[in-house]
């Protein structure tokens, strides 16, 4: 059963999406079903607390306000979602020049490999 102030936080947040009245938006009679299927989505192998997690679906919800240009899916929602507060996050890695133009060169290698025009390893290690 899902917890009350989950569906509320996701009915606040459809109600605002059907008021953009978006591409692709469900039919008005079909709002309780979309509910529905959202709050099953959003369950499927989480767990919600309200302490964590009730500002992050207002985050994403705002979030998809102001970036969605159709109706989205549940999976929209959580792409959005900040991540809880107190959780340390990665550094964005560093990259230098080298590994960059290494990359690259790679990137051109590959892509060259694709379109035929360089030999693959394996002909290149067949013998002759």
């Amino acid at each position: 059963m899902v917890e009350e102030w989950l569906e509320r936080a996701v009915v606040q947040g459809l109600k605002g999406l059907v008021a953009l009245r978006l591409d692709g938006a469900p039919a008005a009679d079909a709002i309780t079903m979309t509910l529905d299927v959202w709050l099953v989505a959003l369950e499927r192998g989480r767990s919600w607390e309200e302490d964590r997690d009730a500002w992050r679906i207002q985050a994403a919800f705002s979030t998809l306000f102001a970036t969605c240009e159709r109706w989205p899916a549940p999976a929209a929602l959580l792409r959005q979602m900040p991540p809880p507060k107190g959780w340390a996050t990665l550094p964005k890695p560093e990259v230098s020049e080298a590994q960059r133009i290494n990359g690259r060169r790679h990137i051109a290698d590959i892509t060259a490999r694709l379109k035929g025009l360089a030999p693959t390893t394996e002909t290149e290690q067949q013998p002759q």
